[in-house]
């Protein structure tokens, strides 16, 4: 189980590890991440909304705009600190395969557009 105080330092240092820089600029989501793209560099962010008071558990979601439109709208996942380390560790984890797989297929769709 995961302390409540420090389930967001937990979640933004895992984000970290997989390449997302923390922004230093509250309200503008928790990390960001550049990619490439056929029109240039873009940013993705990734948001930590809490779902209780006492910030005991949350949700991530991210944003990368693409055609005017959020290509990652539909990618969240929940965070607790009821959780164990190792299912914090897994369900960041995944998130950010779901967001790195979505933009890739977005570039990937936008080249062979081009």
């Amino acid at each position: 189980m995961i302390a409540q105080q420090t389930l967001h330092t937990r979640v933004t240092s895992l984000l970290s590890q997989a390449g997302w820089n923390r922004r230093p600029q509250p309200n503008t989501g928790l990390m960001t991440k550049r990619y490439s793209s056929a029109i240039g560099v873009r940013t993705a962010y990734i948001y930590l909304g809490w779902l209780a008071e006492d910030r005991s558990s949350g949700y991530l979601q991210a944003e990368y705009q693409c055609a005017g439109r959020n290509l990652l709208s539909s990618i969240n996942a929940l965070v607790a600190s009821t959780m164990t380390d190792e299912d914090l560790v897994s369900v960041v984890d995944r998130f950010v395969v779901e967001v790195d797989t979505a933009v890739a297929m977005s570039r990937a769709a936008n080249r062979m557009t081009t």
